[in-house]
C-alpha cells in the first residue's frame, strides 16, 4: 500500500531529465472507460485474480484513502500489481486522474525480467478484454510520458491526442533523448 503513489510519479518523472533505470521503464498503457463503482469494483477483481494466479499481489487504494487525498488531487481507483511481498517491483496499475475521472489508465512496466512482465501484460490484458471488451490503447509521448487523461480524444479504436493539444506536446518533446 505504501507504493500507491509510485505509478503517478513515475508518470511525472517522465517529465525531467533524469535518467530513470530501464526497469521502471513504461512499456504499454490501455484505456478502460470504468465511470461506476461496479465497473471499477470488477477492474479491481481482475487484476487481484490475475496477480494471486501468477504468483504476485495488488495493492488498492480503498475508497477512504482516495477521499483523504480528494483535497489534493482526486482520483476514484489506484491499484497496482506488485513482485514480492516488500513490493520490489510493479508489475502493472489501474488509475483514473480528476482531470477524467472513469477513463482509467492501465499502465505496464519492462521489469527487471521483461519476458515474465510481457507474458504477464497478454494474461492480464486478456482478462481485462474478456470482462471490458476491446482495449484501447494510450500513446507514449517522445520522452516516454503518457497525455494527460482530459487531451485524449477516442479515434480508430485506439485513444489519440486531440488535434488542438497535439502541439503542447510536440514542444515538451523537442530535444528529449528517446534513446532505450
Amino acid at each position: 500500500m505504501r507504493h500507491l503513489f509510485s505509478p503517478l510519479l513515475l508518470l511525472l518523472a517522465g517529465c525531467g531529465a533524469a535518467e530513470q533505470p530501464e526497469w521502471i521503464e513504461l512499456t504499454a498503457a490501455y484505456g478502460i472507460e470504468a465511470s461506476s463503482q461496479g465497473e471499477r469494483d470488477q477492474l479491481l477483481r481482475v487484476f487481484e485474480r490475475v496477480a494471486e494466479t501468477e504468483g504476485h499481489h495488488m495493492d488498492a487504494a480503498t475508497g477512504q484513502e482516495l477521499a483523504l487525498q480528494a483535497d489534493v488531487y482526486e482520483q476514484s481507483i489506484k491499484a497496482c500489481i506488485w513482485v514480492g511481498e516488500d513490493d520490489e517491483e510493479m508489475l502493472a496499475c489501474a488509475q483514473d486522474f480528476e482531470e477524467r475521472l472513469g477513463l482509467v489508465f492501465v499502465t505496464f512496466y519492462r521489469g527487471t525480467e521483461p519476458q515474465r512482465n510481457q507474458a504477464f501484460r497478454r494474461r492480464l490484458l486478456d482478462e481485462l478484454q474478456t470482462e471490458f471488451g476491446q482495449l484501447p490503447s494510450i500513446p507514449q509521448m517522445p520522452n516516454g510520458a503518457l497525455p494527460l487523461a482530459e487531451d485524449l480524444i477516442l479515434e480508430d479504436g485506439n485513444y489519440a491526442v486531440s488535434e488542438e493539444n497535439s502541439q503542447k506536446y510536440e514542444a515538451r518533446s523537442e530535444g528529449t533523448n528517446t534513446s532505450p
